[in-house]
């Protein structure tokens, strides 16, 4: 009889424990938001090391990122807030966000909003607009990912020619021999 208690009682932790690493589980927090654009200070592309932040409504920081490119920031993360926590870890769906760059604030709460797994443009802006408008305007700089993307698609349009070339010849020479044995045989028929 002691032995099926404590089958039981065996059986009863095991699946409270069960139960309860599966609510740890299933805590799955929302999908972050993804940030890219320009960052001009004072008429000029930012330089390569600017702080760029992002927090939500409450004050809470949901995302950071520092530009590893002159003026070109990419894939900033701003994280949600798990719904299964009582802790505030980042913004909520449809939630204002504020973004700073190097701890100056940008005013963007009334017009950029988190969204889960949303991809969106937000180019920043210190000092004066109309000094920043024409930069955002103009062509911008390639990075040197681009540039390296551009001259890898060059060396293969190049060597895809050369090739081309080189079976379109072969294709000649065929076409001519062809036609040679073709003559020959109109002679030998004759």
């Amino acid at each position: 009889m002691k032995s099926n208690r404590l089958i039981w009682a065996k059986f009863l932790v095991v699946l409270i424990l069960i139960v309860i690493l599966t609510n740890y589980s299933l805590a799955i927090p929302p999908v972050a938001a993804e940030f890219y654009g320009w960052v001009i200070i004072d008429g000029k592309y930012a330089p390569s090391g600017t702080r760029i932040s992002v927090f939500d409504s409450k004050g809470v920081m949901c995302g950071e990122a520092i530009l590893d490119e002159e003026g070109k920031y990419g894939f900033l993360s701003c994280e949600g807030d798990d719904p299964s926590t009582a802790e505030d870890e980042g913004a909520s769906e449809n939630e204002g966000l504020t973004f700073y760059v190097n701890y100056v604030r940008i005013n963007t709460k009334n017009s950029v909003f988190w969204r889960s797994g949303s991809f969106r443009e937000v180019n920043l802006i210190v000092g004066d607009v109309d000094k920043a408008l024409p930069l955002l305007e103009e062509p911008k700089p390639k990075g040197l990912n681009q540039n390296l993307y551009l001259l890898f698609l060059l060396v293969l349009l190049l060597i895809s020619a050369f090739i081309l070339a080189i079976v379109a010849r072969k294709i000649l020479k065929a076409i001519k021999r062809l036609s040679k044995e073709t003559e020959a045989l109109k002679i030998n028929e004759l």
